[in-house]
């Protein structure tokens, strides 16, 4: 969504596993593919240099998958020649395939998927500072011309942890002959987090972050095009709620833009990542493909200070796994629709969990519940859940069978159904064949 402007179950790659006109679950299988259009390819056409470094989580073909290369013993030695080729030639060969067709001109220092499923143990791991030299280079490459970099940090993943586990020469491309030096020392955060009182080491990885960052922003000084460069840090989701349509679906976004943007500005639109597109072309003085323009749209004129255009959205639809969810200002409705065989798995689950005296353990998805979603979230197995987010902002109760509360249910439902009606998939009783 963020990268095509188009709600997740667009993807032709899901299609091809849910064929239109029936139910689709979302479940990491909402691959980009490098015949649709995208943010990246529509820049190029307006000239831009494009460039993507650090974690690319959209799923590729065949080898690049999400999948480990069982041909690598986990404990194999990374000093052997061949298991250091082997992993060369995996990590050269997922930088081939972003270039052809993605619309990127620079793709370099790329983790595909998660770390900790790389072989052998050896290369898993984060390094911030292997990335940020690579998008350092990119913009010492391009920033005499107007560019675009996509710079998806591989960190905060999970829980933060303390770094001094991590080796500063590993990378999923390899061991490095030596640690990039380009933001300051790891060492340092930890003699920053003693000065400020903090014991916890594991919020080093906060800062951490935040250095590569700091040193991003300092390049875009030094080549002094930071006053008409667009910066825009989001998260795909935060603490709680992951990979749901909870808090999950709710997450931070910052800009700075001197030049356009004034410092302060807040925008309470309903905004979404299929809006970052859009917002982006334009801002480079360029119009979306009309297949971005199905889902997201413009938010420029309010980074402006403007009002929202007319005929904005009054609510925005939210998917995942076998849950829709429509949310305005006030009100959140999620729906729960499983298929037969999934609400099986579930039940068997339930009785399992009963008699093991021991929590349940599958979701809504059908697979394993994660993230904490039924400790954090009470209603997490209801099928019908409405929360008041005025007086009830961390979706702790479900007001779906208050009767107080039976026009309010009654209005996002129909609101789930307005908003279903374009979209490919059908889902319960809200959109049938």
């Amino acid at each position: 969504s963020l990268l095509t402007g188009r709600f997740a179950s667009r993807s032709a790659g899901f299609q091809r596993l849910f064929p239109p006109g029936g139910p689709g679950n979302i479940v990491f299988n909402t691959s980009i593919g490098p015949d649709e259009p995208s943010l990246a390819k529509s820049l190029q056409e307006l000239g831009y240099a494009t460039g993507v470094v650090g974690k690319w989580h959209n799923f590729l073909p065949g080898p690049l998958s999400d999948e480990v290369d069982r041909e690598i013993p986990e404990n194999a030695a990374i000093t052997d020649p061949a298991v250091a080729r082997r992993v060369r030639n995996r990590y050269e060969l997922a930088l081939k395939t972003l270039r052809e067709g993605y619309g990127f001109d620079f793709v370099d220092r790329i983790n595909i998927g998660n770390t900790e499923r790389y072989r052998p143990e050896a290369i898993r791991g984060q390094n911030l500072e292997w990335h940020l030299e690579g998008a350092l280079d990119f913009l010492k490459q391009h920033h005499h011309r107007p560019f675009f970099l996509y710079f998806p940090l591989p960190v905060p993943h999970g829980q933060y942890f303390d770094l001094r586990h991590l080796n500063p020469l590993a990378t999923v491309g390899g061991m490095l002959d030596k640690a990039p030096q380009v933001q300051p020392s790891r060492e340092s955060i930890y003699q920053r987090l003693d000065a400020a009182g903090i014991k916890d080491p594991r919020n080093a990885m906060a800062i951490w972050m935040d250095d590569t960052i700091g040193a991003l922003l300092k390049a875009l000084d030094s080549y002094k095009v930071a006053e008409n460069t667009v910066v825009l840090f989001i998260s795909d989701n935060p603490s709680r709620g992951k990979n749901s349509l909870y808090e999950g679906a709710r997450v931070p976004g910052l800009i700075r833009w001197p030049g356009v943007v004034k410092r302060g500005t807040v925008v309470d639109s309903l905004c979404a990542n299929l809006d970052v597109p859009a917002t982006l072309i334009e801002a480079a003085g360029g119009s979306p493909p009309d297949g971005m323009l199905q889902d997201g749209r413009s938010f420029l004129p309010q980074l402006k200070g403007k009002r929202e255009p007319a005929g904005w959205r009054d609510q925005l639809l939210l998917e995942v796994h076998n849950t829709r969810a429509v949310v305005n200002r006030r009100w959140k409705y999620i729906a729960n629709r499983a298929p037969g065989r999934v609400l099986d798995r579930m039940s068997g689950d339930a009785v399992k969990a009963q008699a093991e005296k021991r929590g349940r353990t599958v979701g809504w998805s059908g697979g394993t519940m994660q993230f904490n979603a039924l400790v954090d979230f009470p209603g997490y197995f209801d099928a019908d859940q409405l929360y008041d987010l005025e007086s009830d902002l961390f979706e702790q109760k479900n007001l779906a069978g208050d009767s107080h509360h039976a026009a309010a249910l009654a209005e996002m439902r129909r609101n789930l159904s307005r908003a279903l009606a374009p979209l490919p998939h059908t889902f319960g009783e809200f959109k049938t064949a």
